[in-house]
């Protein structure tokens, strides 16, 4: 979507009003000393796109909009008059949806040299290569601050990479694939690893950083890897390369692309099967189940005495977004069956606010061994 800005013609990097017509948006200015309430304010009342002047300071920028955060938080609409936890998840997810919306309306021009016009941003060496996430080619776009944000925290973890317990190794990820910083799921499948023997070809659906696969490979594997995320497949391999891995990840959509048959199939989709209202949703959601379904419709890949190897939770049941033995179901429709089943409890969550905490705290991850009956 193209807007005419102070700045010329600019490109949205995705739709900030999808049901009106843009020529009656205020541009307003943002300095470094504004008040976030009267930002806050502004956002809330205003059909507006908020520019941040290109005299401001970095630093002070992300401050206020740390305290705008802050005031979005504050003002999330209560849950007294839900019912189950399916109605406060869905009510709590809309308002983090709409706000991350309003947080979108607050950014800055960046040219399509992709400099950026703003004092003291920190140096940032994946930025070209974020923003062709978003462009077929470059041109001037608004950069929304909470999407820069997230580029400098990709940036900062492609640096300094991520260690990873289990492989005893750092990983790197690249921008718009989820970095594994929680890796207690990690430990159930070692510990499976430890006990058990693995050869052959293995295939890992939805790779992401690749770690599974990385892990299988280590055992001596041969490993394919698949993820619907270009970047995703490109940083796995990657990180292969500099572990020095038998492992080859592509891009593709993991119901449709034809897999060798393999000894061992392993996947870990994202435990909570609705759509992805933001960019960071997108390693937390499975919409439709889509992954989840289609890894055990490749299961039929899976050599005579293969196992399919599945890492997920119960906290969507516990929600209410999903049956309870939603597993066993798809087991029964495949004609598989669980041979081992181990789990832990998730981690508790830090975040003492959120209505679903109890919920959270309390469920469980699971990895499952599943063969043919």
């Amino acid at each position: 979507m193209l807007i005419h800005s102070p700045f010329g013609q600019l490109r949205l990097l995705f739709p900030i009003y999808q049901k009106a017509g843009l020529q009656d948006i205020k541009y307003n200015k943002v300095t470094d000393n504004i008040s976030h309430k009267v930002l806050f304010k502004r956002l809330k009342s205003e059909k507006s796109l908020e520019f941040i002047d290109e005299r401001a300071i970095y630093g002070k920028i992300i401050a206020i909009t740390r305290n705008l955060r802050r005031d979005f938080r504050w003002c999330l609409p209560s849950t007294s008059k839900c019912q189950t936890p399916k109605e406060i998840f869905h009510l709590y997810r809309r308002s983090k949806i709409e706000h991350a919306h309003y947080l979108a309306r607050v950014g800055f021009h960046i040219d399509e040299n992709y400099k950026v016009f703003l004092r003291g941003v920190p140096d940032i060496g994946i930025l070209p290569s974020a923003i062709r996430t978003f462009l077929d080619h470059p041109q001037p776009i608004y950069m929304p601050i909470n999407i820069f944000e997230g580029i400098v925290s990709a940036n900062e973890w492609l640096e300094k990479g991520l260690h990873i317990g289990v492989l005893g190794e750092k990983i790197y990820p690249l921008y718009s694939v989820w970095p594994p910083t929680n890796q207690e799921y990690l430990k159930l499948f070692d510990s499976y690893l430890q006990s058990t023997s693995v050869k052959g070809t293995a295939v890992d659906l939805g790779c992401g950083t690749g770690i599974l696969g990385f892990m299988l490979a280590k055992k001596g594997m041969s490993v394919f890897a698949v993820d619907s995320n270009f970047n995703a497949a490109k940083c796995a391999n990657l990180n292969a390369q500099k572990l020095g891995l038998e492992f080859t990840a592509v891009h593709g959509n993991v119901k449709d692309i034809a897999i060798p048959e393999c000894n061992i199939l392993v996947c870990n989709p994202p435990w909570l099967p609705a759509s992805a209202g933001t960019l960071l949703d997108r390693g937390s959601y499975d919409p439709n189940e889509e992954l989840l379904c289609a890894a055990f419709m490749q299961t039929k890949k899976l050599k005579a005495n293969g196992r399919f190897l599945l890492i997920y939770s119960d906290l969507a049941a516990n929600i209410g977004l999903q049956n309870p033995g939603r597993i066993e179901e798809l087991c029964k429709k495949h004609e598989l069956v669980i041979r081992n089943m181990t789990k832990l409890p998730m981690s508790l969550t830090l975040d003492k606010e959120h209505p679903l905490k109890a919920i959270r705290d309390n469920s469980s991850i699971y990895f499952y061994e599943i063969v043919r009956l």
